[in-house]
């Protein structure tokens, strides 16, 4: 009798295993998969593994090729940029940099124009450039928020100025924020007296 019940033991326990590697088994957050399913999910590893080599071996070894022409076009620039300037004077170079020349009652009248119609107060002081004979200009704007972005958007415009705002900084001058002061710079202009 023992041997029967454990033969029928040892036959339900084969059939029990061949039932889980064939179905699988799921209790609460206990899973045993089947086999099947770790087929399905080794193929599933192998072909993220073959997409990785494939970008690995094609894509990012593209990339780092084309990374290294563009660096080596870039360094070619630079030298060419080097031969260039190696003969120009340091005049030369102030004038190419230099944003526009202007005589100093025509920037009163733009500027003052612009600052009115913004319904702004606006002061500027010129500085010393970073170039000899150019200068740079130091602005300080008060007024309000919408005035100050339509001042320094209608001297950003004005193709007779021909501006590029540097360091821009903007701070209530008020505790209730109903005045602002801004201050920005505008660089390599040249000032006729």
């Amino acid at each position: 009798m023992k041997k029967i019940i454990l033969i029928g033991l040892i036959v339900i326990s084969v059939f029990l295993m061949l039932f889980i590697a064939l179905a699988g088994v799921k209790i609460g957050n206990f899973e045993l998969p089947s086999i099947q399913q770790l087929a399905d999910k080794n193929y599933q590893i192998d072909s993220k593994i073959a997409e990785t080599n494939k970008l690995t071996n094609d894509y990012y070894l593209g990339k780092d090729s084309e990374l290294n022409s563009e660096s080596r076009k870039l360094v070619e620039a630079k030298e060419e940029f080097a031969k260039l300037t190696e003969n120009t004077s340091s005049k030369e170079i102030a004038n190419a940099m230099t944003e526009k020349t202007y005589q100093i009652d025509f920037l009163y009248t733009q500027l003052g124009t612009h600052a009115t119609d913004a319904g702004v107060y606006t002061e500027f002081t010129e500085v010393e450039g970073d170039i000899e004979g150019v200068t740079d200009i130091n602005f300080v704007v008060e007024g309000s928020y919408v005035g100050i972005t339509n001042f320094i958007e209608a001297i950003e415009k004005d193709s007779k100025l021909n501006y590029t705002i540097k360091n821009f900084k903007i701070v209530n001058k008020e505790e209730d924020g109903s005045v602002q002061r801004a201050t920005f710079t505008v660089k390599n202009v040249k000032i006729t007296y």
